[in-house]
């Protein structure tokens, strides 16, 4: 069968799993960088909010020889497993005072999102949008996030320059920055994946490297939307105040910045080809943020 036949043989099956217990139907959801995923929402009856769960992915395995019950089955199990982790209060999107400390930003790409900020509060930084979304938690240390469209607006009769105020103000509390030097994170990241290596060893290695080439890389708590961290207010004013240089900032990805010294040796030229090779090999179209680097300096800001 095709992919929408598929889509709808799905949904028949939860369907039969659920009974009257709650509704089954399709969601298209359009992500950023023009992706657009269809979802599955189970909604009990008494519930206000349910996970989407995407179902491009399970298309390949029945693609593969998994039957659609299967399939459905395995869907239905992720929801029970996934349904309770994060609750929304009723009237919590009708109140906006209710929602006024959960406001936070991040930032995407303008060119690969034309037909998203139609719909979308954001406005402009540099060649970038910064676009806003509700944080969702709870008791569990679950979280969601819930971006924010225009009709929410005009329900709440608020504007986006409130929004600005408001996750200008929230995001660093509830996305703290990290700031690492580059060594330190590819350290930790080959130590993840090989226990067995000598830890002195890599770490000299690392720091060779870091002394030849100082590189830091900045993100959040999360590793979520990192990018954004270069909004915050006065941190890259007081990081390259630390590091008493102008620094190339490279948004490997929407979610992390690579802060780079400028030093003569390593040109902006060099950097945006890496960037736009990385963009075409190593990421997927919703982590790409730019395909060049910024220059923020001590007397400017960003240039």
């Amino acid at each position: 069968m095709n992919y929408q036949d598929f889509l709808n043989a799905v949904v028949d099956c939860i369907k039969k799993i659920v009974g009257k217990e709650a509704e089954v139907f399709i969601h298209r959801v359009t992500k950023i960088n023009g992706v657009t995923l269809d979802g599955v929402v189970i909604m009990k009856k008494d519930s206000n909010f349910s996970p989407t769960i995407y179902l491009n992915g399970y298309y390949t395995m029945y693609l593969s020889g998994c039957e659609v019950y299967e399939i459905a089955e395995k869907i239905y199990k992720l929801y029970v497993a996934n349904s309770g982790i994060i609750s929304i209060p009723s009237d919590f999107f009708m109140d906006f005072g209710k929602i006024e400390e959960h406001v936070a930003f991040r930032l995407i790409s303008c060119d690969r999102n034309k037909e998203l900020l139609e719909k979308i509060p954001h406005r402009k930084f540099l060649d970038l949008a910064i676009v806003y979304f509700a944080v969702i938690d709870n008791v569990d240390n679950g979280r969601g996030i819930v971006t924010i469209y225009n009709n929410h607006l005009e329900h709440w009769g608020v504007d986006e320059e409130c929004l600005y105020r408001l996750a200008k103000k929230n995001t660093p509390r509830l996305y703290p920055a990290e700031i690492k030097p580059m060594n330190q994170v590819v350290s930790d990241m080959i130590l993840r994946e090989d226990r067995n290596m000598d830890v002195e060893t890599l770490v000299a290695q690392v720091d060779i490297m870091n002394e030849r080439f100082p590189m830091y890389v900045l993100t959040n708590a999360y590793r979520s939307y990192g990018a954004s961290c270069m909004l915050y207010d006065g941190l890259m004013e007081k990081f390259t105040e630390h590091i008493e240089t102008d620094i190339y900032v490279v948004p490997s990805s929407v979610h992390e910045l690579i802060l780079i010294p400028i030093d003569g040796e390593i040109s902006k030229t060099g950097i945006d080809e890496m960037i736009r090779s990385i963009n075409n090999t190593e990421l997927s179209r919703e982590e790409i943020l730019s395909d060049h680097s910024y220059i923020y300096t001590r007397e400017n800001g960003f240039e």
